[in-house]
């Protein structure tokens, strides 16, 4: 009976044990590349970057800002190397699904790429007055310094990356209230991350809590492609990228915008 009553005991410990160690276990966070011509990543990641060509677009448009060529040649040559990064976050608030889309590119914010002044008098609402506008689920990433933030990279000059802009951004919605923790994040990224972001992606974000799970696809660099289909997914993307974020483009979407006060890109192209 003793015999009985310990093993009892024993398997009463080792399982109020294992549920303690499973309602402990943090969020699923992956991250990943994209193995196959998955046309979901490239074509996500395409609506990022047209979502930031409109938006130059807009800004090209407005007759108090008239940035320069120079200024236009540069925002060009910037975007068609950066990164792109679009992360969708999903949420339940009162029994009702919502989205929010965080639209990223790598590196410096629109206006300061247009050569806006700083005291210009658009400067300061820039980012409201040109972004996508209504009820839209999409929202444009800009630099932004959050207090304490979890996440920060090693090196300064990877504070601008696209992923670590999209992360801080989604960190202050949910600090400030706007959206709630515990969602679900779905990101996509033109590249792999760099070893400042990755750990950033993989080790804390799980720590922090504001999402309930996490999944990363990010397409393969060409350069260091391991075989011809990989090669193939990332060249694709970029060729595509390349023919949107064009001087021509940029011009056309701005004389969209400034008749039709916002119209779609794919007019333009």
């Amino acid at each position: 009976m003793t015999i009985v009553k310990g093993i009892s005991r024993f398997f009463l410990a080792f399982g109020l044990s294992l549920a303690s160690g499973f309602s402990q276990a943090g969020p699923v966070v992956t991250v990943e590349a994209v193995s196959s011509v998955n046309e979901q990543v490239s074509s996500r990641l395409l609506k990022s970057v047209r979502y930031h060509v409109d938006m130059a677009g807009r800004a090209v448009a407005e007759e108090q800002l008239n940035p320069s060529n120079a200024a236009k040649k540069e925002l060009v040559s910037k975007w068609r190397s950066s990164t792109t990064a679009r992360f969708e976050y999903s949420y339940v608030q009162e029994g009702v699904e919502h989205l929010r889309v965080y639209n990223a590119m790598s590196g410096q914010d629109l206006r300061d790429l247009l050569k806006v002044p700083q005291d210009h008098p658009l400067y300061s609402g820039f980012d409201e007055r040109f972004a996508a506008r209504g009820a839209n689920a999409e929202r444009y990433v800009k630099n932004i310094e959050v207090p304490d933030s979890r996440f920060s990279a090693s090196l300064d000059i990877r504070q601008a990356d696209a992923e670590l802009k999209a992360l801080r951004n989604l960190e202050n919605d949910i600090r400030s209230g706007l959206v709630p923790s515990g969602g679900r994040l779905t990101g996509f990224i033109s590249q792999a991350p760099c070893e400042s972001c990755k750990p950033m992606l993989e080790n804390v974000l799980p720590e922090t809590g504001y999402v309930s799970e996490a999944h990363i696809s990010y397409l393969p660099n060409a350069r260091e492609a391991a075989s011809d289909l990989e090669r193939q997914i990332a060249n694709k993307f970029y060729g595509v990228k390349k023919n949107l974020v064009s001087k021509d483009v940029l011009e056309k979407a701005a004389a969209a915008n400034a008749s039709a006060e916002g119209g779609a890109l794919e007019a333009c192209l």
